[in-house]
């Protein structure tokens, strides 16, 4: 079994915050809630109940990555300001 790896977003703020140390970096369009009905949906953390065309790719990509663990880094991010959330 492979081991869950970083989504791209997550990967890009990395580099981000890596390669502009000294520079706001903002994000915006990710799902960082823990739950929120009112949430704006995103491709990497849609509800597996969708009945969309998005739904296999969505369990697909959870297979490989642990999402809930991405949104924590995220918000751990945003509470000590590396990055901002618009």
């Amino acid at each position: 079994k492979l081991p869950k790896r970083s989504t791209s977003g997550n990967i890009a703020i990395e580099f981000a915050l890596t390669s502009y140390p000294d520079s706001d970096i903002y994000i915006y369009g990710i799902e960082t809630k823990k739950s929120d009905s009112n949430a704006v949906k995103s491709h990497y953390f849609d509800d597996d109940n969708d009945k969309d065309t998005h739904n296999t790719w969505i369990s697909s990509t959870k297979k490989y990555h642990d999402l809930e663990k991405e949104k924590k880094y995220i918000r751990k991010l945003i509470s000590a300001g590396k990055v901002i959330e618009l």
